[in-house]
């Protein structure tokens, strides 16, 4: 392992959200940046239980408390208090597992 990098395990990160080039890993109050795609992230992250659900962030369906809608816009809320935008591709996958759960 180089020096200053950090393995953060997949399955304690609450969601990933994404600028450009580097995608940020959120778990327990912190947050690591590292350099990747958003597609490259959602192939490693998905059978970790993450779930794409914009075109810059992932979630981790049970972190989900609320799914706030407005006239025009679908976001999730959560545990962590985070609000992330639904893009209009993964609303109903959002809104089925909010139903279900």
């Amino acid at each position: 392992m180089r020096q200053g990098q950090v393995r953060v395990p997949l399955s304690q990160v609450s969601h990933i959200t994404a600028a450009r080039d580097h995608v940020f890993l959120h778990a327990e109050g912190r947050t690591w940046m590292h350099r990747t795609t958003m597609a490259r992230m959602e192939t490693l992250a998905a059978p970790h239980g993450l779930m794409r659900i914009h075109r810059s962030a992932m979630i981790r369906p049970s972190q989900v408390v609320a799914v706030l809608q407005s006239a025009k816009s679908l976001k999730v809320r959560l545990a962590c208090g985070a609000e992330l935008p639904v893009g209009g591709a993964y609303r109903n996958a959002i809104r089925a597992h909010h139903r279900d759960s």
